[in-house]
């Protein structure tokens, strides 16, 4: 499986921005993919997500009503595969938000190494 290039993951980077909390219908990868990622890239991101019943861990639409599973995929999981795609530094933040910062951090810096930005 080919890993994203550093061009990929600054789109994802930029796109998801640090939130390590959506969840995105699959539809997402439509628009990734008029972005510029490779569709045969993102395939492994796509996954079955379903609510845990907790607050915290439910899904809700935008009327405010729980969703219990989708198909798509989840802020954390691609911003995460992302940033080790390009070789970028582990930390280990408890809080799902911190981690997301981090890897967008992780990415725009080894972008702008890069002369990407």
């Amino acid at each position: 499986m080919a890993k994203l290039t550093l061009k990929e993951a600054l789109v994802i980077a930029e796109f998801f921005g640090p939130d390590g909390h959506g969840v995105y219908k699959e539809s997402v990868v439509d628009r990734l993919v008029e972005l510029g990622v490779s569709r045969d890239k993102l395939d492994r991101f796509v996954c079955d997500l379903e609510t845990d019943g907790s607050y915290k861990g439910s899904m809700w639409d935008g009327n405010g009503n729980r969703i219990n599973k989708l198909r798509g995929i989840y802020s954390l999981d691609i911003l995460y595969g992302a940033a080790t795609a390009v070789g970028a530094k582990s930390e280990n933040y408890n809080g799902r938000g911190f981690r997301a910062q981090h890897y967008c951090a992780e990415i725009y810096r080894i972008a702008e190494e890069a002369g990407l930005i």
